[in-house]
């Protein structure tokens, strides 16, 4: 309560590259609450070690309540562009003033003073350290615009000293020209505002370091390291923000559970513990990420069980009747925006019984569950079903496949599970969605099978839709846009090239060896129907099996490494779902995927948080000068190239953060892994070179100029977001219901999170990815008297966007790259 004790604002310091934006207001909200719980919260933002900032990182500080920024690493050096103090805007103009920390350290003041004992395990020479202290504090004040200068002390690599206040004295006693105090970064703060910098820096911070024998190296292949525990991380923030709280939301019904932000509250613990920088970016110990596996585990059952039993909750409310026996289906679109899409589903039939026919051992009836066709004399036993929506109406489905007679577990309340044997038959089904809602269908029993009609594959190693044709070959993958008649070619190329470095950096060995694929060994159509067709090609990629520690040359001795690469086309889809899959027998060595633009561009983009970031392709460095060259692009899901007239290629990658663009006709390309030896303070381990299997989803859009950035990132979305389905298996005779919760109606509007507060009411949180002002307007269909634009504590803001409220709608202009957050109540 006096101040002296300030902790936060963040729970963990995350990386914030690594974690999704509404993940790092999470971790500012809960690291303030808990730092006010003992008195009061730093309300400064210390962001000493991060790899490099986004865009968006001073809107983020400012939502809650924080308007200043502790900068290290990315922010350049005394060669670099960018003075100790500055103002610092975000994407859509929001501002924070920044110190930046020397080239040396983040700690001055520990480092150059009482480090000199520290380090040797030996108290503090004050007499000695004071005469360090006041000749250092000279050359650093100097350093340093206006009348206050800053000697940071504190770290996280050293504790609380008891004789820092002796120390202070000692050097008080040695300097004429000022005084030294000890204060907070709360203290200096003020005081910067007061001398309003000039240097003003707009948008992300990822300058290179340029001086040689300084420490503040920008750090940019954490991006790559445990490229398993990324793509769980990311699994979990989408299941957590994007799935589970929006539908325990749309669950709620009067005198009902409202336990969900409890554990919500444990998932989140849980979570944003994973994202402490040093862990999410894979630099740490085995021992560290495999204590992260138990976390992302705990997350991850804490969200499905709470989205399963609200799920179960919504189509219970709107329970689905149909004529006769039939099993009732219930199909959740997560995304505000319209979509037509193709819906994967199982549904489990009760097993069948059959009688042979007589005077026919070829022909049987199944006289229990559903009726069954058999092709020919001894063909696949195939169920017949009919699948009709909310109205009645039929609708067509393709059957994908049908397992064999499997076991289906109930829970029963009380009592002890329940078991019965299921045949489980995979489906797809067309259904448009409006918005976040849910569509009912039944899945009857029909006298005769239902055939699927003509399916999508076009040729050898080739299928299209209306929209798309791809084609694999023994020279490569096309894939065709059909409207524009542009072919992009050799697309899905891998390149391996060799890896001595660690978790924080890719390092090629001198002597290098790049390996890249070649022909499939097989290529296949593993799908043909009207709705989904499948090809897949597969090869062995042979690498060096390793690194030779002593020579730091691969070694002559080759392994194969299997890959698999599945192109799916869906009706009526603009964009291409792959899924590459890669089982990771190599050590020392780093994969990237290759995709060439096939347009001639100087400039690419790539998202990142609440932004989709244009960047330079010409980038001349002077390696003579420069310590430090910039390889990599963050990227949190989309990396695109597009030419003058608006043409050009994005690929989405969710869970994929390092990426790269180069060429004249640009070529993209995506680090799927790195393997390394290397582990901080070890002499090597080896879950750092991420053997086994990883499997990654990527969707290939072609872009005109009518793409613009919410479309690109929609399709985003729609390869992130596939819809999900509840079968109920009890009858129920309430009428079949089609609902919509919250629905984007106009504008461009990118949804972040819906969720119930602990405190009554709930906020719904999304931003504006386009350079301009957009019109936006939400139809909501959930309980509300009053909705205000609020901080992350809630408080209307001052500078809130204008709502106009009906009955059901929200109207408003959201400027450009604007984070909104609606509080409902």
């Amino acid at each position: 309560a006096q101040g002296r004790f300030l902790v936060g604002p963040w729970y963990t310091m995350p990386d914030l590259f690594l974690t999704s934006a509404e993940s790092q207001l999470r971790n500012l909200e809960k690291g303030l609450a808990i730092a006010d719980a003992f008195g009061g919260a730093l309300r400064e933002g210390y962001v000493c070690d991060l790899f490099g900032f986004h865009s968006q990182v001073p809107q983020l500080l400012r939502l809650a309540g924080i308007g200043s920024a502790f900068l290290f690493r990315g922010a350049g050096d005394a060669g670099g562009v960018l003075p100790r103090r500055f103002r610092w805007a975000s994407a859509d103009g929001a501002e924070v003033l920044c110190h930046r920390f020397t080239d040396d350290t983040y700690c001055e003041f520990f480092a150059k003073v009482r480090n000199a004992d520290r380090s040797r395990g030996l108290p503090i020479d004050v007499e000695a350290a004071a005469d360090r202290g006041a000749a250092w504090l000279r050359d650093s004040c100097a350093d340093q615009p206006g009348r206050v200068a800053l000697a940071m002390d504190g770290s996280d690599h050293a504790d609380l000293d008891p004789q820092i206040a002796d120390l202070v004295a000692a050097i008080n006693k040695r300097v004429g020209w000022g005084e030294v105090r000890i204060a907070s970064l709360a203290d200096y703060a003020r005081r910067m505002a007061d001398e309003r910098p000039a240097a003003e820096h707009r948008g992300e911070l990822r300058f290179c370091a340029t001086k040689v024998g300084t420490p503040n190296w920008l750090i940019q292949n954490t991006l790559s390291s445990h490229p398993k525990l990324k793509r769980w991380n990311r699994r979990v923030e989408t299941l957590l923000t994007r799935w589970a709280e929006p539908f325990e939301l749309c669950a709620r019904t009067p005198g009902g559970r409202d336990d969900g932000p409890a554990f919500f509250g444990r998932a989140w613990t849980w979570l944003l513990q994973n994202h402490a920088h040093d862990s999410i970016c894979g630099c740490s110990i085995d021992a560290v990420h495999l204590d992260m596996e138990y976390r992302f585990r705990q997350a991850e059952t804490i969200g499905e069980e709470v989205l399963g039993a609200a799920l179960a909750t919504v189509a219970g409310v709107s329970a689905v009747a149909a004529p006769g026996d039939g099993i009732h289906l219930a199909l959740f679109n997560a995304t505000p925006a319209a979509r037509a899409a193709v819906v994967d589903c199982v549904v489990e039939l009760p097993a069948p019984l059959f009688q042979v026919l007589p005077n026919d051992a070829t022909a049987k009836k199944a006289i229990q569950g559903y009726p069954h066709h058999v092709d020919g004399f001894f063909g696949e036993s195939v169920p017949c079903l009919t699948v009709r929506d909310a109205t009645g109406a039929e609708v067509p489905f393709q059957m994908r496949r049908v397992d064999p007679i499997g076991m289906r577990r109930e829970l029963v309340p009380g009592g002890f599970p329940r078991v019965s044997d299921v045949e489980r038959v995979a489906l797809s089904i067309p259904a448009a969605f409006a918005g976040i809602g849910m569509r009912t269908f039944t899945v009857s029993p029909s006298a005769t099978p239902r055939r699927a009609g003509p399916g999508m594959v076009v040729g050898p190693g080739a299928i299209e839709n209306e929209h798309l044709r791809v084609a694999i070959a023994s020279d490569g993958i096309t894939l065709t846009d059909k409207a524009s008649g542009r072919t992009f070619r050799d697309l899905f190329r891998l390149i391996d090239d060799g890896e001595v470095g660690d978790g924080w950096f890719h390092i090629e060995p001198v002597a290098d060896v790049a390996c890249w694929s070649g022909a499939p060994s097989a290529i296949e159509a593993v799908e043909d129907g009207p709705l989904v067709a499948t090809l897949r090609a597969t090869f062995a990629l042979s690498l060096p099996i390793a690194v030779d520690r002593a020579t730091n040359r691969r070694l002559a001795e080759r392994i194969d490494v299997p890959v698999s690469i599945a192109l799916t086309l869906r009706r009526g889809a603009v964009a291409l779902e792959a899924e590459v899959t890669v089982d990771n027998r190599a050590r020392d060595h780093r994969l990237r995927l290759l995709f060439p633009s096939g347009v001639t561009a100087s400039t690419g983009w790539t998202s990142s948080a609440c932004d989709l970031v244009e960047r330079p392709l010409e980038r001349a460095v002077d390696d003579r000068e420069h310590k430090e060259r910039l390889t990599t692009l963050p990227t949190d899901g989309v990396v695109a190239v597009r030419d003058a007239a608006g043409a050009g290629l994005a690929v989405l990658c969710p869970g994929i953060y390092e990426s790269w663009i180069a060429g004249a006709q640009p070529v993209i390309a995506l680090t799927l892994l790195r393997a390394f030896h290397k582990t901080v303070f070890t002499d090597g381990e080896d879950l750092c070179q991420s053997p086994g299997r990883h499997t990654w989803r990527i969707g290939l859009l072609p872009l005109t100029r009518a793409v613009g950035a919410t479309a690109i990132l929609d399709q985003l979305d729609a390869l992130e977001l596939p819809p999900r389905a509840l079968q109920r298996a009890q009858r129920v005779d309430a009428p079949a219901v089609d609902v919509t919760w919250v629905e984007r109606v106009v504008g461009d509007f990118r949804l972040m999170s819906c969720r119930a507060e602990s405190g009554g009411g709930w906020t719904l949180r999304g931003y504006n990815p386009t350079d301009v002002a957009s019109t936006v307007e939400l139809r909501v269909r959930l309980p509300f008297a009053r909705v205000v634009d609020a901080d992350l504590a809630g408080t209307p803001r001052a500078d809130g966007v204008a709502l106009a409220v009906t009955a059901e709608t929200v109207r408003f202009t959201l400027p450009a790259k604007r984070i909104v957050s609606l509080r409902f109540a």
